[in-house]
């Protein structure tokens, strides 16, 4: 049964990216067209078919904002007579471009929400007995509502804008992960750190990767605040110092997010420097989801759990959360490499580039060279990592 979905999905893609692409063959060693055969590797040969390896980037001249009135938006807001599938304004285009964000407050509508809610207090049930029975740990994309967030066309469609805005101009982005947590009264912080995971060796953010932080109670000063420094996300932060020596004070023109209303998304460069601040909390839970997509182009990205990161797109696209394949380019596992992890399933499949084999080599000596100077006390890097 599964395959014949992922067969029926592969020809509607075919039709979506027109007739010439209709013999690709599949990568995978089976021979047949790629239409015929429902395997992951016929799903990628007929989407990198049908999507410009070179796309032309979109020229937009920044323009002026007011941060205050963008934050302060109801114009995606059902609950204050907004559309949530209306385009993102120049100014707000200009004002993620510039500062490193932009809120969407109220864009999810409240019975979505409430779905959504289910199913985070679901996974965090599940999450608890499989580790009580030593079982494997749920998937989030395994759950309907959950795992159709990724593909939400309201957001979804503002981070193709955002993509056109920036870079190459590709907007054929893929999902990187998705992570959800419910945070109840007593939650500790999360110290500042940057999440931008491009290729080990690149210190550059040539291609844009997002984070879409959800709150779907909203931010109230209750349990956790989102915090951000703006205009951070195209420098380095090394993750030893903004972590272990500022925690989560506040810094030097950074930001609060501690009232924005429910089914509020923030969409930050995941280069922007950024963490939650812990509050007393009372007896509202913080309920957050993050999806994180990355732009192709030159270099690779790394897959988020390795080859569990392919199992998560079978999952989405078994699922249906490619809604019928308007957005199975977000699904697509070409866009990511592979480091092999011992006693992993798979780890005969290395597919790192060359380059990034020589910079994990490169951090690996530096870490050893500074534990043997510092009697093990230095530390490289803590926190978000890709080593």
């Amino acid at each position: 049964m599964a395959r014949r979905g992922a067969i029926a999905r592969l020809r509607h893609l075919v039709t979506a990216v027109g007739a010439a692409k209709e013999e690709v063959m599949c990568t995978c060693g089976c021979g047949e067209v790629a239409k015929e055969c429902g395997c992951p590797s016929a799903v990628a040969a007929i989407a990198a078919a049908g999507s410009s390896a070179e796309p032309a980037q979109t020229e937009m001249a920044i323009v002026d904002y007011d941060v205050e009135e963008l934050e302060a938006t109801t114009m995606f807001n059902t609950e204050e007579g907004g559309d949530p599938n209306a385009p993102l304004t120049e100014e707000q285009i200009s004002h993620f471009l510039v500062e490193g964000y932009i809120p969407l407050p109220g864009i999810l509508d409240a019975d979505y929400i409430e779905l959504l809610k289910n199913d985070v207090d679901q996974v965090t049930l599940d999450r608890a007995d499989a580790h009580a029975n030593k079982l494997p740990q749920p998937n989030n994309v395994s759950y309907e509502h959950m795992g159709k967030l990724c593909s939400h066309p309201p957001t979804v469609n503002k981070v193709k804008q955002l993509m056109r805005a920036y870079g190459n101009g590709r907007d054929d982005f893929a999902m990187h992960h998705i992570n959800a947590s419910r945070f109840d009264a007593g939650a500790g912080s999360s110290p500042w750190h940057q999440d931008y995971h491009c290729a080990a060796d690149v210190f550059d953010r040539s291609q844009l990767m997002v984070h879409v932080f959800h709150y779907y109670n909203g931010l109230d000063g209750q349990v956790g605040d989102l915090i951000v420094l703006p205009r951070s996300q195209y420098s380095h932060w090394d993750g030893a110092t903004l972590g272990s020596i500022f925690g989560a004070d506040p810094l030097p023109s950074s930001r609060t997010f501690d009232n924005l209303p429910a089914g509020t998304a923030v969409v930050c460069h995941s280069a922007l420097v950024h963490g939650r601040r812990a509050k007393p909390g009372m007896n509202k839970p913080r309920y957050f989801v993050d999806v994180s997509f990355c732009q192709p182009g030159e270099h690779l990205w790394p897959a988020s759990g390795n080859w569990r990161h392919q199992e998560t797109f079978n999952i989405g696209l078994e699922k249906g959360h490619d809604r019928g394949g308007e957005f199975f380019h977000i699904w697509n596992f070409d866009k990511f490499y592979c480091t092999p992890d011992e006693g992993e399933e798979g780890t005969e499949k290395d597919t790192r580039p060359a380059s990034v084999i020589r910079a994990q080599e490169r951090r690996r000596a530096y870490r050893t060279q500074v534990s043997e100077q510092t009697g093990g006390r230095g530390r490289v890097g803590a926190g978000n990592d890709l080593f």
